[in-house]
């Protein structure tokens, strides 16, 4: 009656998957550099060489990252009234890159690859503690600790030339903490019909330690606080359907220079609904809908961000005991 155990399986940080069938400002810079510095040697010595190249003929990108999160924990409960409970959290975290830039010129057509991924994995905890006044009001509050973890390379190919060959060096380690959070939550049942949540998340990104990935031009180690703020409302038609609507606010705290370039992080409203349909009382099915819509940026070179994004989710659900 007072103790609980929980596990789950979840995506605790997601860069989704990027294609940039026509490349991106990373390969385009890139691909500017070596035209600009590589080099035909010209007998006699020591006059320079001619440029090796003039052209960029094509250009792709691929990425995408992942970080899963294994958490096990407990929860007890002192009364009607308190609760709290104790998790701990495995973070795997992967990101993939590969890419290519075709040139062409005196030295004739010539097709630089990049492919590598970086791993690492690290440990966290989250502390919970839920409050329930009354029988309409609910007031839940976590804490998630910072969850160090170090990047290492390990490059399949890299046939950059030059001085942008050490860019990525297999084995090589950089910090990428997932950083901590705070949470808070609170609901209130007005009508046995109608019940409205309101949630903050805060992340305290400026305290975890982001080294800078030297293949963007981006500096990843500049960033502030973040935070989510949003309202929902639900409504019971009757036992069997319920429905509700939200919003959302995000502020990354991320300055426009310093956004990866292929996966930018924007300030963003989302708005969203969702239907839940009790259709036996041991079976629960729900629709939900999302639409983001971020804020354009542009950085001082020029680079102009916008992202699109629609979310549908379906969710089945299935109760052995009672």
């Amino acid at each position: 009656d007072k103790w609980a155990a929980f596990g789950a399986v979840t995506v605790v940080v997601a860069g989704g998957e990027v294609d940039y069938e026509n490349g991106s400002a990373t390969t385009k810079i890139l691909s500017d550099l070596i035209i600009g510095s590589a080099t035909i040697p010209s007998p006699p010595a020591p006059f320079p060489g001619i440029p090796a190249f003039d052209t960029l003929v094509s250009h792709r990108i691929e990425g995408q990252a992942y970080s899963i999160g294994y958490t096990i924990g407990g929860a007890y409960a002192f009364n009607d009234m308190f609760s709290v409970s104790l998790g701990v959290r495995f973070v795997d975290a992967s990101r993939e890159f590969k890419g290519y830039a075709s040139l062409d010129g005196n030295a004739g057509p010539t097709t630089y690859d990049v492919d590598y991924e970086e791993t690492g994995n690290g440990w966290g905890g989250i502390i919970g503690v839920n409050v329930a006044p009354t029988e309409e009001l609910n007031i839940g509050l976590r804490y998630e600790t910072k969850t160090s973890i170090d990047l290492e390379t390990k490059v399949t190919t890299n046939t950059l030339p030059g001085a942008l060959n050490p860019l990525i060096t297999d084995g090589a380690k950089r910090n990428r903490d997932l950083p901590a959070l705070l949470g808070l939550g609170v609901s209130y049942k007005f009508t046995p019909k109608i019940r409205v949540e309101a949630d903050l998340t805060y992340y305290f990104n400026d305290d975890a330690g982001w080294e800078d990935n030297p293949v963007t031009s981006a500096d990843e180690t500049q960033k502030d606080d973040g935070y989510d703020i949003g309202i929902a409302f639900e409504y019971t038609f009757s036992p069997k359907w319920l429905a509700s609507v939200g919003y959302m606010w995000t502020d990354v705290g991320i300055e426009p220079d310093n956004m990866s370039i292929e996966t930018p992080e924007l300030d963003a409203s989302t708005i969203a609904g969702g239907v839940a349909f009790k259709a036996t009382p041991n079976w629960d099915f729900n629709l939900g809908i999302l639409k983001t819509f971020y804020g354009d940026a542009t950085t001082s070179t020029g680079i102009f961000y916008e992202k699109d994004i629609v979310i549908i989710a379906l969710g089945i659900q299935y109760r052995f005991f009672f």
